[in-house]
């Protein structure tokens, strides 16, 4: 029997942004993400959390982890407020590839990458982002490393496991479990910020590449997408047939090869 899985959506800096939970074995529960916005206490948003776990019958007591999927604050920044509001005492689980981000209270590096309409928006979105200071640090207590899978199983979770999945930033990792991956932004809803929640694409922001001064923006899209692509395909090889993003989706495995083979 598939296991239980809530997703909750909050406003997050005018785009929707996901996060989840994972009903254990032991009737415990993993959290993946703990959204904030820029400009808003991340009071409001552990407060929100709060209360949809409520409606689900989800005692704070009975959080064992909180997985964060990437170092962007979108994700990570209610982390700290769930602890010393809300006196969650879950670790807190990231790579180490973000994990320095997260802990200074700072965006993951990434370059803008979006075609179209969207790419003005893209660029102005990397600016602000890169000139902003002040997100609150997601201190974690556990970082993953390496490339290697990782089982939840020490969280009741037996079947679970944590997987490297680049390419959003160099430490986006997604949580396997049945058939189904929660993926972080690996991909995104196509439209962009507030798009579609139906058709996939690749986010607008891909991991920085190293000596991005001298590579961007001479490298092609297509180059800068690999990392991310290996990183989807890798989830597909694996049998997953649906794929929640952190913004838009469930997305069905069908729809995401038709996105790999249409980006080649």
């Amino acid at each position: 029997m598939p296991r239980q899985t809530l997703s909750f959506t909050f406003d997050a800096s005018n785009h929707p942004v996901n996060a989840f939970a994972i009903q254990a074995d032991d009737g415990k529960w993993v959290i993946v993400d703990a959204p904030g916005k820029v400009g808003v206490p991340d009071a409001d948003f552990a407060d929100e959390m709060v209360e949809q776990l409520a409606l689900h019958h989800v005692p704070l007591e009975s959080i064992s982890l909180i997985l964060i999927t990437h170092g962007h604050p979108d994700h990570y920044c209610a982390a700290a407020a769930l602890r010393n509001r809300h006196h969650v005492l879950a670790p807190v689980m990231i790579h180490e590839a973000d994990a320095g981000y997260a802990r200074e209270g700072k965006p993951a590096p990434v370059v803008p990458v979006a075609e179209g309409p969207l790419a003005g928006i893209a660029k102005q979105v990397a600016e602000r982002l890169g000139g902003i200071t002040g997100f609150t640090p997601c201190v974690p207590d556990i970082v993953l490393q390496g490339e290697e899978n990782h089982s939840l199983a020490a969280y009741g979770l037996p079947e679970v496991y944590v997987v490297y999945t680049p390419g959003h930033t160099a430490g986006s990792v997604s949580v396997v479990l049945d058939d189904t991956a929660i993926i972080g932004d690996l991909l995104f809803g196509k439209g962009g910020l507030g798009g579609n929640q139906i058709d996939p694409m690749f986010h607008i922001f891909l991991q920085e590449p190293a000596k991005v001064r001298d590579n961007f923006p001479k490298l092609p899209k297509t180059k800068l997408r690999n990392k991310a692509r290996t990183s989807v395909q890798k989830l597909l090889d694996a049998g997953v047939k649906t794929l929640m993003g952190g913004h838009g989706g469930p997305w069905t495995a069908q729809s995401v090869r038709a996105l790999l083979t249409e980006t080649q």
